[in-house]
């Protein structure tokens, strides 16, 4: 079994050990408008900690590369790893 996501957004806010993140699609609705999700992840071990969740600013670019869980009748998504395409950039014109 192959459990795996990856998105991108932005961040719209950190509380606790959750991150909710916030992606327009990249295609247009039958009216021409286009739709915008929101994503809650949970975070675990190293990646809950302090350190880390300072590193998040609300409107940042951000990818989110994780695994579904189930939990019950519901899902819970798990961020295992994130991609801050802001720093990337600034990697690059060095």
């Amino acid at each position: 079994m192959y459990n795996y996501f990856m998105i991108c957004g932005n961040v719209k806010s950190v509380e606790g050990n959750t991150v909710t993140v916030t992606s327009t699609r990249i295609f247009a609705n039958a009216d021409g408008t286009r739709t915008t999700d929101e994503f809650k992840f949970e975070l675990f071990g190293a990646l809950a900690s302090d350190m880390v969740k300072d590193q998040f600013e609300v409107g940042m670019p951000l990818g989110v590369k994780g695994r579904v869980e189930p939990s019950g009748d519901k899902y819970i998504l798990i961020a295992e790893r994130f991609i801050f395409p802001h720093d990337l950039r600034q990697i690059s014109n060095e």
